[in-house]
């Protein structure tokens, strides 16, 4: 029995269309052979889906309801689809099938999901659908898809140990992955070169088996071409980012030490400004400590202090009055005035370099900016420029992609002509063995003229395919 899981998708409504009705989008429903539900209030299973669909859609009122933070990264891949397929020797009934389904959605942990098992008599092979809604109808919470290929696979293994190994694989890999190794199961097959595949068959299989190896041989050589394209692409916008990153903490750089420097600059140049400040002050505090010492200095420090003391305006007629009392008969007093004109004057130098530095800075940076978008906008034209490239050599893919498609059909094509040529030669062999000779004769002409037939084409394709590979290495 194996295990296939699909590609996760959003809509319901497009999964039960595939699982409900016949291929090909047909109304009709004649390979359903029957269904059921886990976890629904119905069996019915048009009415299910919905019901599935409508639980997904109330995912954030159920985790409030849960009491569960909605958030975290958001996904709308609600719907999980996964095929059970047993081998065309083996018959299980529909206790069995259904015992298996609960089994591989009890081994993906999806045991209170909600989901749908659907049987189909299309094929062969006896096999089930399990649509399971991702969303889980007690809490929103999405159902983890972490290991779940493992997970089937493993109970995979148990099953058909307890039924009857029909997959020894199986078996060597998961023993293999027991001991740490990384191993990737065989990748499933698109269906229309599955459809190409089967059509081409008819009984030869030695011959579908060559040209299967053949064209995956193809297909992988173009997929590894894509991977590494993809990777160039990705490594070229890395580091082009990279170095647009670079350059901007140069320029960042630049203008820190182009600040300081014009920072450095304005006190240089206001040394001498300082300079005679610092020797004025030092002057008037010597002469304001001499006259103190008198009596007729401190009256010329009292005026001269009650000068000073007319900057503060803000002050009331009150308190005008007070402070002349205190100064001319406070000696700290007026020191505390004479100290504060000081400052003032200090204060005052100070805002003028600070100003002239400030001037400075905001030039220097303006003159940043423009540099900065300069460098963007060339960072841009030229990421544009590396993306325009990448985009022609992902087309240039896609045509090949689309060639090596043609080509791979043309080959399922050409072996099922050759089979049917094969088998139609086989039966007139067979009547060739009759008493006529001319029938013999006519007969055995075909013969040789389809194996010489056969052995052209086999020619042409080759040197089709050796003209092709020295096309590329040119290219390359």
């Amino acid at each position: 029995m194996v295990p296939k899981l699909h590609a996760k998708g959003s809509s319901f409504k497009g999964a039960a269309a595939y699982l409900l009705h016949d291929k090909g989008r047909a109304d009709s429903s004649e390979r359903v052979e029957w269904s059921e539900t886990r976890n629904l209030a119905v069996v019915d299973p048009d009415a299910a889906w919905r019901i599935m669909a409508a639980t997904a859609l109330d995912q954030a009122r159920l985790k409030a309801n849960a009491g569960v933070a909605n958030t975290g990264r958001k996904s709308d891949k609600h719907v999980l689809h996964l095929t059970l397929s047993w081998h065309p020797d083996q018959a299980p009934d529909r206790d069995e099938l259904i015992r298996a389904a609960d089994g591989a959605i009890n081994a993906l942990g999806a045991t209170d999901h909600q989901a749908m098992i659907v049987a189909h008599n299309d094929e062969d092979h006896p096999h089930v659908h399990v649509l399971i809604n991702r969303v889980s109808p007690h809490d929103g919470r999405h159902l983890s898809s972490s290991k779940e290929k493992l997970k089937l696979s493993q109970w995979a293994q148990a099953y058909e140990e307890e039924t009857g190994i029909f997959c020894e694989n199986r078996i060597i890999n998961n023993e293999r992955r027991a001991k740490g190794e990384f191993v990737r199961g065989e990748p499933n097959i698109a269906r229309h070169i599955f459809e190409e595949m089967r059509a081409a068959a008819a009984n030869d299989n030695k011959g579908l088996s060559e040209t299967r190896n053949a064209q995956k041989a193809k297909d992988h050589a173009l997929a590894l071409r894509g991977r590494n394209m993809a990777k160039l692409h990705a490594s070229a916008q890395e580091k082009l980012a990279a170095a647009h990153q670079s350059r901007k903490e140069a320029l960042a750089r630049s203008l820190r030490a182009q600040v300081e420097k014009a920072r450095a600059r304005v006190i240089e140049d206001f040394r001498p400004a300082w300079t005679a400040l610092n020797k004025r002050q030092r002057g008037e505090r010597e002469t304001f400590e001499a006259l103190e010492l008198s009596f007729f200095g401190r009256t010329s420090n009292m005026a001269k202090t009650l000068r000073l003391s007319t900057g503060d305006i803000s002050e009331g007629r009150n308190a005008i009055i007070s402070r002349a009392f205190r100064i001319l008969t406070n000696a700290g007093e007026r020191r505390a005035y004479f100290d504060r004109a000081q400052e003032r004057a200090r204060t005052s130098l100070e805002t003028e370099q600070a100003g002239k530095v400030h001037r400075a800075r905001i030039a220097l940076i303006d003159a940043h900016k423009t540099r900065l978008n300069d460098l963007r906008a060339g960072y841009l034209a030229e990421r544009r420029s590396m993306l325009t490239s990448q985009k022609i050599d992902q087309e240039r893919l896609k045509a090949d992609w689309r060639e090596r498609s043609k080509d791979r059909a043309q080959a399922y094509e050409e072996l099922a002509k050759r089979n049917k040529a094969a088998e139609r030669l086989r039966n007139d062999y067979g009547g060739a063995a009759g008493p006529e000779a001319s029938r013999r004769a006519v007969i055995m002409g075909r013969y040789e003229r389809a194996l010489e037939f056969r052995k052209a084409a086999q020619e042409k394709s080759a040197e089709q395919d050796n003209s092709k590979d020295r096309d590329e290495g040119n290219e390359r």
